[in-house]
């Protein structure tokens, strides 16, 4: 029985280990609250690679896809101007930062700010002409795969164990 339990445990190991460095998906829901477009809400998609993150102070990782459709404009990575970093805060994603600046007569510029002194999950826009807001945003993380994996093989392991303890007693 210990062998099983042993087994497992290894399984376990390698599993989330070899899940430590891998493509980590979030999504956002923004609102924009003041300016011409109060009321507008919107959604997205976004990844990041974490390979070489150490789960302790502020890090910063380049985003890999960013998603999101506002006013009938999408954009997408490839649109960021400036900015595209996830940003996580002892392992947990604390923000991420991205800028479109379209060239004129665009009607609308966005960007989300991360500063200590600005509420981490906020942005500001600009449309035509010289008229300007703000909005918030919350971030969702996606579990990924190998997570709902590792649960998986941990669950009858435990189950396992419990039976032999309960036939031993």
């Amino acid at each position: 029985m210990n062998r099983f339990l042993t087994a497992i445990a290894v399984g376990v190991f390698v599993l989330s280990g070899s899940a430590k460095a891998a493509t980590v998906d979030f999504q956002f829901n923004a609102a924009l609250q003041t300016g011409a477009l109060a009321g507008t809400d919107f959604s997205g998609t976004a990844s990041y690679d974490n390979q070489g993150e150490t789960g302790s102070g502020t890090e910063y990782f380049s985003l890999t896809s960013l998603n999101f459709t506002l006013l009938g404009v999408s954009f997408t990575k490839a649109d960021i101007d400036q900015g595209g970093q996830a940003i996580l805060q002892n392992g947990a994603l604390f923000d991420f930062t991205a800028a479109f600046f379209p060239p004129p007569p665009a009607m609308l510029q966005l960007a989300t700010s991360h500063s200590a002194l600005v509420d981490p999950a906020s942005f500001g826009y600009f449309t035509v002409p010289d008229s300007s807001g703000s909005g918030t945003y919350t971030l969702t993380a996606v579990p990924e795969p190998a997570a709902f994996g590792v649960c998986l093989l941990g669950l009858p392991a435990l189950a396992t164990h419990k039976l032999a303890r309960a036939r031993y007693s």
